[in-house]
């Protein structure tokens, strides 16, 4: 049970994630055009730049919470099955390093007012080291994660 948790909160905030990735481009290349004054009728079916800066923070809020719950889940797992030492697997540093970035991304968003460009780029990256955890961590073979879904 507990591993279908896992792999179901870490893949809907993966999902979420390349949404806000792509409402983060959607932001910036609104801004870009506005900036230049090259606004053209392809672009006008976007939404505002504040929209998307307001949509974009709430679906990485959602995504951040899954996050949260499939990093604690998947450590329940590794704890389970590998024992000692768990913690100090590539996969489970990286993906906390991943959550350290997005929780400083949106403790800025809350309370400093980060806001536009800025927290685009930065939620880009960290959609970024989602991918390349996602798609190249789980093919290292100094990993107990493995591509195939086993957790032996």
């Amino acid at each position: 049970m507990l591993l279908w948790m896992h792999l179901g909160f870490s893949l809907a905030s993966d999902v979420l994630l390349v949404l806000t990735a792509v409402v983060s481009l959607a932001y910036l290349i609104q801004d870009h055009l506005l900036k230049n004054k090259k606004v053209t009728l392809s672009w006008l079916h976007l939404p505002s730049i504040q929209v998307l800066d307001e949509v974009g923070l709430k679906i990485l809020t959602l995504s951040f919470l899954l996050m949260t719950i499939g990093i604690c889940t998947g450590s329940l797992l590794a704890k389970r099955y590998w024992g000692p030492g768990w913690y100090l697997d590539i996969r489970q540093i990286w993906s906390t390093a991943t959550w350290l970035l997005f929780a400083v991304v949106l403790l800025a968003r809350f309370t400093v007012g980060w806001r536009g460009r800025r927290a685009a780029l930065v939620t880009l990256v960290g959609v970024t080291f989602v991918i390349t955890g996602l798609f190249i961590l789980n093919y290292v073979s100094w990993t107990k994660h493995v591509a195939t879904g086993s957790l032996t």
